[in-house]
């Protein structure tokens, strides 16, 4: 199944984020989480969390960002340990000076 999520703000964000999806993969049993940024201002890393009932987040990957650039950038992550049941992810993009932002 795919799920995708979007974030929306009235303020400007340090980081655009253009996509945000995560697919099962039943051959292996893990989770390939995907997403793109499209500007990147001060982005020190994303941390992608993972929940079972979509309230409570766990920490399960950190992934280094661009700082600061301007242009499409994708990442991705395998989940290779996914929870029994639904699974829910989020990313919390940090900044170069810790200051934080969910997606």
């Amino acid at each position: 199944s795919l799920i995708s999520g979007v974030c929306l703000s009235l303020e400007p964000l340090p980081v655009t984020l253009v996509s945000f999806t995560a697919e099962a993969e039943r051959a292996s049993g893990s989770v390939l989480l995907k997403w793109a940024t499209s500007v990147e201002e001060n982005n020190s890393h994303f941390e992608v969390e993972r929940s079972v009932d979509g309230r409570v987040f766990t920490k399960i990957a950190t992934v280094l960002g661009k700082g600061t650039f301007e242009g499409l950038t994708n990442y991705q992550l395998r989940d290779f340990s996914p929870l029994s049941g639904t699974n829910y992810y989020r990313l919390k993009q940090v900044d170069l000076d810790g200051k934080s932002e969910y997606h």
